[in-house]
């Protein structure tokens, strides 16, 4: 018995060492979507195996008890759809075209724009809201680029 115990102690640190493996290789937008639809999966197992056992009345309890959170989770699920780019095409150093193109300006932006663009970005990726410091310091970075030039011409 003390064997079986072993190999399968054995087998389940192999997988949780496959699986961490996969998830510090695998992109960030695919991780949540997998993490999603485990949760996802997990709760309609719960729900079926409720219904099935007759004991639905525990899964509303539990439904009823995560009410708080229900606005913070579909502020996370939103902000997690609006991201239109990713860290990886932000690295590098920060040229003017790509300050351009992280706040959506052309090249006749006035401080009003890019102000407004600003905003209307921060909002969508600020840490608070579920985004990235990484992002929020991108954006930051190059609405203080094209005000500085801006102001130098």
């Amino acid at each position: 018995m003390v064997l079986f115990y072993l190999i399968l102690g054995g087998a389940l640190l192999f997988l949780i060492y496959l699986f961490l493996r996969w998830f510090y290789q695998a992109d960030a937008h695919y991780v949540a979507r997998v993490i999603k639809l485990f949760l996802l999966g997990g709760v309609l197992f719960v729900l079926i195996a409720s219904l099935l056992t007759g004991r639905i009345a525990f899964f509303l309890i539990g439904a009823v008890a995560l009410l708080p959170f229900y606005p913070r989770i579909y502020r996370f699920l939103k902000n997690s759809r609006n991201r239109s780019f990713s860290a990886s095409s932000l690295s590098g150093p920060l040229s003017v075209e790509k300050a351009r193109e992280i706040l959506g300006v052309s090249e006749t932006a006035t401080r009003e724009d890019i102000v407004k663009a600003h905003k209307k970005l921060i909002r969508k990726i600020h840490p608070d809201q579920g985004g990235s410091d990484y992002l929020a310091l991108q954006v930051n970075q190059a609405k203080d680029l094209l005000l500085e030039i801006l102001e130098d011409s």
